[in-house]
């Protein structure tokens, strides 16, 4: 029994180590985290806020279960590790059941499907991310559930609509419109893959328009009082920014239509390493059956994405369940043995991230810059020994392979996220130090400016209860020295201001390869050289922007 269940133990160590030992990283987590710590004020709860001001760019859900845990368990990042944890087992849940429904009679079906979706290595890493994908992920998977249910018709289709309709506006409320992606094309692709919607077409798209409404509506019932409070620029960065924008020409993140092509393989890692995989997966679109044109409608909604401008590896994260499906289908109905070569193709990315992290600490500091001096080797020896469990000499069933390749995956991120966490470079993206820092002063009056855009790198993780005014030249020092002569200023540079700076400032941190450090305002205004001299962004204006001349010392040569 215990071995049956081995993936279930690799998850709670996923879990246990992740909430107890992964504080937040900047700049995204510690965003996410300040934003809703922010909706914790009173009357906070209905539009998300990022340093006093409407934050737009996203949904409320996932703050808004943020905000749950804390009311319930007090605040803490451990919180916040757990809700895309919990959102990942139930997304690998709801996938068993639609593995079941697509084939019923295919034994052991749905564990190989959440086995297979678990262990990719992409899933295994946003399972612990702070982030709004793997909650998305389960709203897609539940939508694609639902649509299966509702080719069944009567009572069971009308509920079925229902469910559909609740997955589109929960997904909504996560991660905007981009659940309409993932879902439509599965969805008008119905009397493709269901006999009982070729039969009424009329009746299928009806239903889907219909529970379309709903879903929207449901999204609505947050987005108009929203709306009402945040007024016209809700409407722009919420509709304009957030869709039309991202599709055409997006502001973060843009890549040509091909990018994800050659990043499909590693996307599939570590089961596209293995060729029993594709063994799998060709045995699998060799059976006509309706289930497989179910999963090909699914994997349609891969071009919207290669069309949408914006683009990052994570975004397809609710496409990973259609490609488990197909491969378990394959692998449920195999008796072949799986031998140690193939397996050790398959953990061979992982051997070679532990071997990295084992020779960090034995190596020469020059081929990684020193980031890894400080990881001790014990963590990587751990690695590899996950990996040699995974493909230890061995007749097992193919099934049984699969779930030796989940559990080394699982362990293995759990294990090298931790050790990257207490390296040097890992603790550059920990901003507890500054934000503690920070509170100090606040809790002592002083008001603290931050030198350029803040991105809410500080506020969860120092309770900040004051906002922090941004500065972004000379002009602006000056005028919050007029209005607070005591104001610090904290500036983010590419150079050590302990060395560099020609003065000391009051402290100064390791971020993210960079360096922060709180200076007087004062001192800034009377010396502005020190800005150039460490380098700090962003750049000051010359001559007629903001007053500043050329010959200003912290003007040139940056």
């Amino acid at each position: 029994m215990i071995r049956n269940q081995a993936w279930l133990f690799a998850w709670l160590f996923l879990a246990v180590v992740a909430a107890a030992t992964w504080p937040a990283t900047a700049v995204d987590e510690t965003r996410y985290l300040t934003v809703a710590w922010e909706m914790q004020a009173p009357g906070a709860w209905l539009l998300p806020q990022l340093n006093g001001e409407w934050y737009l760019q996203k949904p409320p859900l996932l703050f808004w279960l943020f905000g749950a845990g804390w009311d319930w368990f007090g605040l803490s990042v451990a919180w916040a590790r757990l809700v895309p944890i919990v959102a990942s087992l139930l997304g690998m849940g709801l996938i068993a059941a639609l593995a079941r429904r697509l084939w019923p009679h295919a034994e052991d079906v749905g564990r190989l499907a959440a086995i297979l979706t678990g262990g990719t290595l992409i899933w295994a890493l946003w399972s612990a991310a702070i982030m709004f994908d793997m909650l998305l992920a389960a709203c897609v998977v539940a939508g694609a559930l639902a649509l299966h249910r509702a080719a069944g018709g009567g009572r069971t289709g009308t509920a079925a609509w229902a469910g559909f309709a609740v997955a589109v506006g929960l997904g909504a409320l996560t991660k905007g419109p981009v659940i309409v992606l993932h879902l439509l094309p599965l969805a008008l692709a119905g009397p493709w893959w269901s006999l009982e919607a070729r039969a009424m077409p009329a009746r299928w798209y009806l239903g889907l328009t219909l529970a379309l409404v709903l879903g929207i509506a449901l999204a609505l019932a947050w987005a108009l009082p929203a709306a009402a409070v945040a007024g016209e620029r809700f409407g722009v960065e919420i509709l304009w920014d957030q869709m039309a924008r991202r599709a055409v020409q997006s502001f973060a993140h843009q890549h040509p239509w091909w990018w994800y092509l050659p990043l499909l393989p590693l996307l599939l890692l570590p089961w596209a390493a293995w060729p029993e995989w594709w063994r799998q997966l060709r045995a699998a679109l060799g059976m006509p059956e309706p289930g497989l044109k179910f999963c090909l409608s699914w994997l349609l909604a891969f071009i919207p994405f290669c069309i949408v401008s914006a683009k990052q590896p994570h975004y397809l994260l609710p496409l990973i369940p259609a490609c488990a499906l197909l491969i378990a289908r394959g692998a449920a109905t195999s008796n072949r043995m799986s031998y140690t070569g193939g397996r050790w193709l398959a953990m061979l990315p992982l051997g070679l991230l532990g071997t990295v992290l084992a020779a960090g600490d034995l190596g020469p500091e020059q081929w990684h810059g020193g980031w890894l001096s400080d990881v001790h080797p014990g963590w990587g020896i751990a690695v590899l020994a996950a990996v040699a469990w995974a493909a230890l000499p061995d007749r097992l069933t193919l099934a049984r392979a699969i779930v030796r390749i989940h559990v080394a995956t699982v362990v293995s991120v759990a294990l090298i996220v931790t050790a990257l966490h207490g390296s040097e470079a890992g603790r550059s993206y920990d901003t507890r130090g500054a934000a503690q820092e920070l509170a100090r002063l606040q809790e002592s009056g002083v008001v603290i400016a931050y030198w350029g855009e803040y991105h809410g790198q500080l506020g969860f993780n120092g309770r900040l209860k004051q906002v922090l005014p941004e500065v972004r030249d000379l002009a602006g020092l000056r005028a919050l020295v007029a209005t607070q002569p005591a104001a610090r200023v904290l500036v983010v540079s590419s150079r050590n201001p302990l060395i560099v700076a020609g003065a000391a400032p009051e402290s100064a941190f390791a971020y993210r390869r960079k360096y922060w450090s709180i200076w007087s305002a004062r001192q800034l205004v009377a010396d502005p050289v020190i800005l150039r001299l460490i380098r700090a962004r962003p750049r000051l204006p010359q001559q007629g922007a903001s007053g500043t001349s050329a010959a200003d010392p912290a003007s040139a040569g940056q």
